[in-house]
């Protein structure tokens, strides 16, 4: 999509040279996450020109965000690079009347990656509903290791706009995303199969290990993850007693995690996900959640679900070829 900018070029740059030291930018961000790509002409003092533009579009639009990218300096010209985005998809952004350092030319935005966009997501996950007494958050994108994998992974894996199907799993656990940060896959998973070393202990999950069991017969992690993206209902974990705990365990953690769960999934949906269908891991519970808020949110059309990893290791192990099985039908059905 490229969208409209409006930069007085030439005053901009001869207002710099006569001592003028602002100038006015206007720009228009539509539909989700877009880079800004600056070319500024910056007065030499300034030794940080990067964090000078964040502070004026942070301080003229509270709502947004923004995340510093890139800065190269040459000259007297310093290329400033900034991801700015709204949760409101529906909402246009103006960013006319910002007074920013002299600017003489402005790029045209261009959308991020879905990689981008799923990093972006995973780094910003602060849920404000207060939890029930004992039951306790796992986030694991509060630690910079979680999160520089996650960099890793889905730059590597995902690193186009095209759409997919999504899978909805329940929420991470201890031993699987609870520690890479990737919904079900584990320390030796992210290494052995994905590429990407880590410090973790190598301990295998069981979930982890059937779902990539899943790829490599579909065809490898590159083709399964061209097509699907695995994320979760909820997409951060709870601990109770030291044993995972699944959002729906307690009515009352469920309901006051809803709207969380709510605006992630739409958040998640702006991504690029294809809503003509879904799947659903896990045929019970988690899928009447997902049924229930999709018929009021309407945000699929055919919902499908599979029996959840954990179930299959845990009392189906035996049949575990079959539930491959079963799992690849669906998934080239889908794709």
């Amino acid at each position: 999509l490229l969208l409209p900018f409006f930069v007085p070029v030439l005053p901009g740059y001869f207002g710099f040279l006569a001592g003028q030291r602002t100038t006015q930018a206007s720009a228009f961000v539509q539909n989700g996450f877009y880079r800004l790509v600056i070319v500024a002409v910056l007065p030499a003092v300034s030794s940080q020109p990067l964090g000078c533009f964040l502070e004026h579009v942070e301080s003229r639009f509270g709502q947004l965000v923004a995340h510093p990218v890139a800065e190269r300096f040459n000259g007297l010209k310093f290329e400033v690079q900034a991801d700015v985005f709204h949760a409101d998809k529906n909402r246009f952004l103006q960013l006319g009347d910002v007074t920013l350092p002299p600017v003489f030319f402005i790029n045209m935005a261009t959308k991020l990656t879905f990689g981008e966009q799923v990093i972006r997501f995973l780094g910003d996950l602060h849920p404000s509903a207060r939890l029930p007494k004992g039951i306790s958050l796992l986030n694991p994108y509060r630690q910079k290791e979680v999160m520089e994998l996650v960099q890793q992974y889905y730059s590597q894996y995902y690193a186009d706009t095209r759409k997919r199907v999504f899978i909805w799993g329940i929420n991470p656990g201890r031993l699987g995303a609870g520690i890479t940060g990737i919904p079900f896959t584990d320390p030796p998973a992210l290494s052995q199969i994905a590429g990407i070393s880590n410090q973790f202990v190598q301990k295998p999950e069981s979930s982890a290990t059937f779902v990539h069991e899943v790829m490599g017969a579909f065809g490898g992690i590159k083709a399964f993850t061209t097509s699907f993206y695995m994320t979760s209902v909820c997409p951060l974990g709870f601990v109770n007693e030291g044993k995972n705990f699944n959002y729906y365990d307690d009515p009352l953690l469920q309901k006051r995690m809803t709207a969380f769960i709510v605006q992630s999934i739409e958040r998640q949906l702006e991504f690029g996900a294809r809503s003509d269908v879904v799947i659903c891991l896990g045929e019970g519970k988690n899928l009447h959640v997902l049924s229930t808020l999709n018929e009021k949110h309407r945000w699929f059309e055919q919902l499908i679900g599979l029996p959840h990893p954990r179930f299959v290791m845990q009392y189906r192990r035996k049949e575990k070829p079959d539930y491959i099985r079963r799992y690849i039908s669906v998934l080239q059905e889908v794709k």
